[in-house]
C-alpha cells in the first residue's frame, strides 16, 4: 500500500466535489491542500492510500464523473524525507 495524492487544476470545490464522488463509489479519501513544491503553488487535492489497482480504480471513477486531474504522485520517505514522485 502506497500513499498517493492527486491534485486537480481548478478549486477548493472541484477536489471536494472529487471526494464526494469517490465516497459515494466506496473509496476513502480525505481533502488537503497540496504542497507549493508539486507545482509551485499552493492548490487543493485528495489524499488516499491503496495500491496500484486501487488507483487504477480511483482514476475510472474519476474519469466516469468527468473530473480531469492535474497530476498523480506517490509520496515515498527517503532516509527520513517525505518526496513526492509522480506516479
Amino acid at each position: 500500500m502506497n500513499e498517493y495524492v492527486i491534485v486537480f487544476s481548478s478549486s477548493f470545490y472541484m477536489a471536494a466535489y472529487a471526494r464526494d464522488r469517490l465516497q459515494q463509489a466506496g473509496i476513502r479519501t480525505n481533502l488537503m491542500k497540496t504542497p507549493a513544491q508539486l507545482f509551485g503553488s499552493c492548490g487543493y487535492g485528495i489524499s488516499l492510500t491503496t495500491n496500484a489497482q486501487g488507483l487504477e480504480r480511483v482514476k475510472a471513477a474519476l474519469r466516469q464523473n468527468q473530473i480531469n486531474w492535474r497530476g498523480v504522485f506517490r509520496l515515498e520517505n527517503e532516509r527520513g524525507i517525505l518526496r513526492y514522485k509522480e506516479a
